[in-house]
């Protein structure tokens, strides 16, 4: 690929973090602070002390770095990182601001070629970034797959589809001439999560980008590997110099971005409790922010639904990416006429699961990312039994020798969930289907809101008049019928209640980090 002239500073687009990657070494042995004073041309230590705010990545024991990189498969250390220092952030937040100068007054083709030119790169390295997911967060080789080809999808639609998005809109008003016109903000903040290390970035920044903003990414501390490929993906395409910055900061440096007003907006993905610290840092700087927080999805099956769809598309959707989905099918509520035999037939396919090494192309499930995430559902599951579910396979984590190192948990299913459990109410984070019976489709609706998430849903019936009433009265933000919920590019993708606000993909998405402005 030929280099575009606006990558003429290549060599300084993402310096500081870029000499930090040359910098770390395997085995316990991770980059020095002078890596970071070196390409700041600051004389202090950077501190490699982390915030103990509720914000803070939890991560595995036996590492003292503060962004430790782990083979969940085999519990080793891949690398470890020290954070940037003050001076370095601020280093980059300047350019992210000159870049945001760079980008508003980029002409729109060129964005359209460079995004076309990253969905080209990704295709091409898909199988190395694949990889990459699978020795750094456990996700099954061939998802990750998936997960590239989706992202250069993504790419594609907006560099196809952006330019209409963003075309100004004429309103008839008692003026001679009256429009809306859609300008970029400023520089925007991302906080990223591990479980789509490369999906949640791709389809927040390309929109972002497209729009002629600039960005700053802040990923989770469990795959600071994948964010470095991330950076570098984007130092090969054509866009103005750091026009897309990735940090390594602590959770104090976060909340300063987000209060620094040179930072025109704050997307967050993960947690509803770190989320609402989030949105009190975003508001109280009246910062335009948006959420995509926990879910409970409800995946529900009537009487008269293609029992086989139903079993393949859930499990399908429960064990996506080892259970570590937001909008996994987490509690299966099925009418009671078919409650059993649904069980039974749940109960085949769900031993049916390959669990194993996640490089291995046949393995469905491979570990959770990290022991702490694994020890959290251990403990949701045992809670549900004494609580009085039934356990009807799995329900622990595994002895065998090939899983000792690792953090694998079973492939669960428990059964006979009731309102009055914690199960039923909570998001389990790992391979564990909780199954509720209802007795008819309005009651299904009413078990299925009773929930304090609202991210997304699914309904099977084979009458899609019924099932379509179902999904438009579940309280979420996705709703799908005869299918699993999933995100695309072309489709607003975000939730209600406590599953956040706000919408990425789509126009919705696009236009989330824009000003609307009306002209008279």
């Amino acid at each position: 690929m030929a280099p575009h002239a606006m990558n003429r500073h290549i060599a300084n687009n993402n310096s500081i973090l870029f000499n930090l990657q040359q910098n770390v070494f395997h085995h316990r042995q991770f980059a020095t602070s002078q890596s970071l004073l070196n390409s700041s041309g600051d004389g202090q230590n950077t501190s490699s002390s982390s915030s103990s705010s509720s914000a803070s990545d939890s991560s595995s024991e036996g590492s003292s770095a503060p962004i430790t990189s782990y083979n969940p498969h085999t519990g080793e250390i891949i690398a470890e990182y020290n954070f940037m220092n003050q001076k370095a952030t601020e280093i980059c937040m300047s350019r992210s601001v000159d870049a945001f100068q760079d980008m508003r007054r980029f002409p729109m083709e060129k964005r359209e070629a460079a995004v076309r030119e990253l969905a080209a790169l990704l295709r091409e390295k898909k199988d190395e970034f694949a990889e990459l997911m699978a020795t750094e967060m456990g996700k099954p080789i061939q998802q990750g797959v998936g997960e590239i080809l989706k992202c250069a999808e993504c790419c594609e639609y907006f560099a196809d589809n952006a330019r209409d998005m963003l075309k100004e809109k004429i309103v008839k008003t008692d003026a001679s001439v009256s429009k809306i016109i859609y300008q970029p903000r400023g520089p925007i903040f991302q906080i990223a999560p591990f479980n789509f290390p490369f999906w949640q970035v791709i389809r927040f920044v390309v929109p972002v980008l497209m729009a002629g903003n600039s960005a700053l990414i802040r990923h989770s501390h469990s795959v600071p590997k994948c964010a470095l490929a991330i950076a570098e993906l984007f130092e090969q395409i054509s866009l103005p110099e750091n026009a897309l910055q990735v940090l390594f900061v602590d959770n104090e440096t976060v909340s300063k971005i987000i209060a620094d007003p040179r930072v025109q907006g704050v997307a967050f993905t993960g947690s509803t409790e770190v989320g609402s610290v989030i949105a009190a840092q975003a508001g109280r700087n009246i910062k335009k922010h948006v959420l995509e927080l926990g879910g409970s999805d409800p995946f529900i099956v009537l009487k008269d639904a293609d029992m086989d769809l139903a079993i393949s598309q859930g499990v399908a959707s429960r064990i996506l990416n080892n259970g570590q989905s937001c909008i996994g099918a987490k509690r299966f509520i099925i009418e009671e006429d078919i409650y059993d035999e649904f069980l039974e037939r749940l109960k085949v396919k769900v031993e049916e699961l390959k669990m194993g090494d996640p490089l291995q192309n046949n393995t469905n499930v491979g570990p959770l990312a990290r022991g702490d995430l694994r020890n959290k559902l251990s403990v949701q599951v045992e809670d549900a039994l004494e609580e009085g579910a039934r356990l009807v396979t799995g329900g622990g984590i595994p002895s065998d020798d090939e899983f000792k190192t690792g953090f694998y948990y079973t492939p669960t299913v428990l059964a006979d969930i009731g309102s009055g459990m914690r199960v039923f109410y909570e998001e389990l984070f790992g391979p564990v289907i909780s199954v509720i019976k209802c007795r008819d489709a309005d009651h299904a609706i009413e078990l299925a809101n009773m929930n304090e998430y609202g991210l997304g849903g699914a309904v099977f019936s084979q009458d899609i008049e019924k099932a379509t009433y179902v999904a438009e009265e579940l309280q979420c933000g996705m709703a799908f019928v005869n299918g699993l919920t999933k995100s695309a590019p072309q489709l607003a993708f975000g939730g209600v209640k406590r599953s956040g606000y706000g919408k990425e993909c789509g126009s919705e998405g696009l236009l989330e980090f824009v000003n609307q402005k009306a002209v008279w």
